[in-house]
């Protein structure tokens, strides 16, 4: 009987270990994701649009291209790779990149590339459509942890905001040290940075901020690039969908016109188990600020098109063209490589009727074009 009992006791735990494993196999989530954008009674600022767990912990860099979010793992070389996800937070791709191996605290969208900081003085500057690293740029700063791409720096050739948990500073896309923000923020947790060009009042930068470890406050807090300082403006995430208060701190943020039609979004992922990304509304994104929208900004032409289709930007760079036939197949998609006009060859289309995505800082459009 003894020996029965010590047998039985034996098979449970290996039933519940084996349970275990499946559950671990399978990413079972504490939270359940939301299947749709949240719908927001009003056009507020911090409506949440959308909050949804990530597939594991650990993949606190975000960032978006006007259609996906993206995510970063930040651990160790042999865990480093990239997820990509709708907004109602269904995982569609997983991949790395190599020459990247070490893990991205933060990710920026802009000038056609995506960019990671990797808590040292290297910056990652990657072709997203393609997977590949274009280079690893030396920053002049010691580490690079929060990074947030600004298209009117440096005259108009873009830059990018970047530093640690304490300081701020503004490179050009090649690395040199243009600014530092002198007296720094006063901010001690400073993880994540995102461009804001729309809010009245700006541009300005929005940073992720760890006010503390988890159970304390983790907040939101504008930056005004033109007098570099603070603003006072700040918000507390507690009140995303999802989020852990007692463990929930901040991580990677990120801002994008697109991802939310006619919306400027601000967009966090906080870490937790698993992390939890969100968007908040921020701005209405329509011809506030200076800022006009893509509709006046970028031109399909001609139309209908025989040999080749122009697309001409007269203000930002196009980061990414992608163009799909009457049957949604694609048939073309690259990006700009930094420039403000694209031609795209479609003598040998078939003729008929296609759609030109064009996606900028300011959001992403699409364009019907007959080809005859």
């Amino acid at each position: 009987m003894k020996k029965f009992t010590q047998i039985f006791i034996a098979l449970l735990i290996v039933t519940l270990y084996s349970g275990y494993l499946m559950a671990q196999t399978q990413d079972a989530s504490p939270f359940t994701p939301t299947t749709k954008a949240i719908v927001e009674p009003t056009d507020a600022v911090w409506d949440v649009l959308f909050s949804f767990p990530t597939a594991n912990s650990g993949e606190q860099g975000i960032e978006s291209d006007g259609s996906f979010l993206y995510t970063s793992k930040w651990g160790a070389a042999s865990n480093a790779y990239f997820n990509k996800y709708s907004t109602a937070g269904v995982k569609l791709d997983s991949f790395s990149i190599t020459g990247v191996t070490s893990g991205i605290r933060d990710l920026a969208w802009g000038g056609g590339f995506m960019w990671g900081g990797k808590n040292a003085t290297g910056i990652y500057k990657m072709d997203w459509t393609a997977h590949t690293l274009v280079s690893t740029v030396t920053a002049g700063i010691a580490a690079v942890r929060n990074l947030a791409y600004d298209p009117t720096a440096n005259a108009g050739a873009g830059g990018l905001w970047a530093g640690g948990w304490t300081d701020l500073n503004l490179l050009t896309l090649t690395g040199a040290l243009v600014q530092t923000v002198t007296p720094a923020t006063g901010l001690a947790g400073m993880y994540g940075t995102a461009y804001d060009g729309i809010t009245p009042g700006g541009p300005y930068l929005w940073i992720f901020n760890q006010t503390g470890a988890a159970g304390t406050a983790q907040t939101m807090e504008q930056f005004k690039i033109s007098t570099t300082s603070l603003t006072g403006v700040s918000h507390n995430i507690s009140d995303v969908p999802g989020f852990d208060p007692a463990a929930g701190i901040a991580g990677g943020c990120a801002s994008n016109i697109g991802i939310v039609a006619g919306k400027l979004v601000l967009i966090g992922n906080i870490q937790q188990t698993p992390c939890l990304v969100f968007g908040y509304e921020l701005a209405l994104a329509n011809n506030v600020n200076g800022h006009q929208t893509i509709e006046n900004i970028v031109k399909v032409y001609p139309n209908p098109a025989n040999e080749m289709i122009n697309i001409k930007s007269g203000i930002y760079v196009i980061d990414r063209v992608s163009v799909t036939n009457n049957i949604g197949q694609l048939v073309y998609e690259a990006g700009s490589n930094g420039t403000n006009n694209v031609q795209i060859n479609s003598s040998n289309w078939v003729e008929g009727i296609y759609f030109v995505s064009v996606q900028t800082v300011e959001g992403a459009k699409t364009y019907k074009i007959a080809v005859k």
